[in-house]
């Protein structure tokens, strides 16, 4: 029998024999060989197709194992390799790639200072000093490396106090203590958070218990009765912000950030309120403040009042004529030729009210970078200055001194807070309540007696 040459060639590609490809075909119409012969063809195509896959998964498990082996192997080598290291080399000095910086003066001020001299250079006694770096040790403090040994939190602290008493420049700090001039900036900054962070919640609190006691009999020493505090502003030089500067325009003619403050009868702030634009008014600053609103809400202080005269006096903060009358803030009567009682009760209440203007001065004076403009942004600068007043109240609690020339040398009387405020809403005295005047009343009553 004679075989179609393309017949034998086809079954001999699809793997038949061609006898029987050919009695299948010619067995077959010609459209049902043409769909056998393709149906025959796809399945070969698909078992190739099907081989080549697995090939092809088993060469990819084999390479992923070696990857995996080879990583592993990479890995514990690194590992090992800084292993020996880290136990085989000492922190070296800060030489080959640091330029040498002797910072002599620091090592000798900190090992001959005394505490005058501490006070005199860093505004704090020794025994101060080492308690602020305990308190900040575990917050700033850098470990060694291989290429060089960390400042150490002494140098740290002593480099922020410097700033902050002196306002020097970071080049002036880098040549005294031995350090770059951007590695000075970013240690002041970085401690000045820590003091905000850590040591402000602690010595800037508003008086409770006992301490609250102490405080209401220190101004009742002073003249007035069931006082807690005495509230003001003050303003702290800036550059000129590049966002809305015009807000930053006080009525000094020069840019600032208003400081809201509170302080007891011993020059310790109690409460602080720091970052509103110094075009503000002090009411406006008030009313923005939490100091405020937990003063309305009844949250301020503890629900202690004292019988006045026939009225439930509660406990209440002394301001000036800026701010508004309130059951919980006292102010001056306003107008001129006044009767005899009310001039008596303004100049007691102005008598225990420079109480805030002497506790701004103090702190100005120790601290001289908040008296000249500071050429950091905002946010740092609202740190800086939180920095200041808690080293302050530290200061006044530690008990570290205050030295009078320190005054004299800036001539505060005219720089530190001469920045009274007309009353916004004129002689109407908008905003005060009856129950307001009715306690400022018997206040004064009592203070004729």
């Amino acid at each position: 029998m004679l075989f179609d040459p393309e017949v034998v060639t086809i079954g001999s590609f699809l793997g038949h024999d061609i006898s029987v490809a050919s009695v299948v075909v010619f067995n077959m119409d010609e459209r049902a060989a043409i769909l056998y012969l393709h149906a025959l063809f796809r399945r070969r195509h698909r078992i190739r197709r099907a081989r080549f896959r697995r090939k092809l998964r088993d060469m990819k498990r084999v390479h992923d194992g070696f990857v995996a082996l080879y990583q592993r192997r990479l890995m514990y080598s690194m590992m090992m390799a800084t292993a020996l290291i880290l136990t085989s080399v000492t922190p070296a000095d800060r030489s080959f790639w640091c330029k040498a910086r002797p910072g002599e003066w620091w090592n000798y001020a900190y090992a001959t200072f005394n505490d005058t001299e501490w006070r005199e250079n860093f505004r704090v006694k020794r025994s101060t000093f080492d308690f602020i770096t305990r308190s900040l040790g575990d917050r700033i403090r850098k470990r060694d490396t291989s290429f060089r040994k960390a400042i150490s939190v002494e140098k740290r602290v002593a480099v922020t106090l410097w700033r902050l008493s002196t306002n020097a420049e970071y080049r002036t700090i880098g040549h005294l203590f031995g350090i770059g001039r951007n590695t000075a900036c970013v240690i002041v900054r970085n401690v000045c958070k820590a003091i905000k962070d850590i040591l402000t919640p602690r010595f800037i609190t508003i008086p409770r218990g006992q301490r609250l006691l102490e405080v209401i009999d220190g101004f009742e020493n002073r003249g007035f009765p069931h006082c807690v505090g005495a509230i003001d502003g003050t303003h702290i030089p800036i550059i000129a912000p590049t966002k809305d500067p015009a807000d930053f325009y006080n009525r000094k003619g020069w840019h600032s950030i208003i400081v809201q403050a509170v302080c007891d009868h011993e020059f310790r702030f109690t409460n602080l309120y720091i970052g509103f634009p110094g075009k503000a008014h002090d009411a406006r600053v008030l009313k923005n403040s939490q100091l405020y609103e937990h003063a309305c809400n009844g949250q301020l202080f503890p629900h202690r009042t004292r019988n006045i005269e026939g009225v439930e006096v509660p406990l209440y903060l002394v301001g000036d004529p800026a701010y508004p009358l309130l059951p919980w803030l006292m102010k001056a009567y306003p107008g001129r030729q006044l009767p005899e009682d009310m001039e008596n009760f303004n100049d007691r209440l102005a008598d225990v009210r420079k109480i805030i203007e002497q506790c701004f001065g103090r702190c100005k004076a120790r601290f001289r970078c908040l008296l000249k403009r500071n050429d950091s942004r905002i946010d740092n600068l609202i740190d800086i200055v939180y920095a200041c007043f808690t080293l302050n109240n530290i200061c006044e609690i530690f008990h570290d001194g205050f030295d009078p020339e320190w005054l004299e040398d800036q001539d505060l009387e005219e720089r530190v807070h001469r920045h009274l405020q007309p009353n916004p809403n004129g002689q109407q005295q908008r905003g005060q309540n009856a129950d307001a005047r009715d306690v400022r009343d018997a206040i004064k009553d009592y203070l004729l007696e």
